[in-house]
C-alpha cells in the first residue's frame, strides 16, 4: 500500500501529490480566506448597525466609517495575495499566443521574473511604509501602522504563492 496523500486543486480530475510546500500553501490560503470572510462579515455588520442606529435613533456608530475603510484596505491586499494562488489574476495572452514555443518560454520567464520583482518591491516598500506611519487612527484609536501592515504581509504571501505554483 502506498502512502501518497493527494489534494485537488481548482480543476477536478487529476489529483496532485501533496508536497509539504503545497500543504503549507493550502493552509495559508485557507487562513487568508478566513480573514477575508471575517473582515467582510464584520464590515457588513458594522455598517448595517450604524445605518440602523443613524436612522432609528439619530445616533450612528462613530467609528463605523473608519472601520470599513481599514477593513476594505485589508481586503484589497489579501485579495492580491490570494489571486496569486492558482494564477487567478487577469492576464492577456494575445501576444503570447502568436509566439513560437521557444520565444513564448522566454517571454513567460521574463514575465514571471518581473512579477516576482514587483511583489518583492511591494513587500519591501510596504514594510517601509508601515514603519514610517505613526500615531493612532482618529475614531478607532488603533495604531496607524497596523492599517498598512497588511501590505508587506500580503506581499510576502503573494511572493510565496507565486513561487510555489507548479511549473
Amino acid at each position: 500500500m502506498q502512502d501518497n496523500p493527494t489534494i485537488h486543486l481548482e480543476t477536478p480530475g487529476d489529483p496532485v501529490p501533496a508536497t509539504g510546500l503545497e500543504r503549507l500553501a493550502r493552509v495559508l490560503e485557507e487562513i487568508a480566506g478566513g480573514i477575508a470572510v471575517f473582515l467582510l462579515a464584520a464590515m457588513t455588520a458594522v455598517i448595517f448597525v450604524s445605518v440602523i442606529a443613524r436612522y432609528a435613533f439619530s445616533q450612528g456608530v462613530p467609528w463605523s466609517e473608519e472601520f470599513a475603510i481599514w477593513g476594505f484596505t485589508w481586503l484589497i491586499f489579501i485579495g492580491v495575495a490570494m489571486g496569486m494562488r492558482g494564477q487567478r489574476h487577469v492576464s492577456v495572452e494575445l501576444v503570447l499566443d502568436r509566439m513560437s514555443p521557444g520565444l513564448r518560454r522566454v517571454a513567460e520567464f521574463l514575465r514571471d521574473v518581473l512579477i516576482a520583482l514587483a511583489l518583492i518591491a511591494l513587500t519591501i516598500a510596504g514594510y517601509q511604509l508601515s514603519n514610517m506611519v505613526g500615531g493612532v487612527s482618529t475614531a478607532l484609536h488603533w495604531p496607524n501602522a497596523l492599517r498598512y501592515a497588511v501590505i508587506p504581509a500580503s506581499g510576502a504571501l503573494a511572493v510565496f504563492f507565486y513561487l510555489s505554483e507548479p511549473v
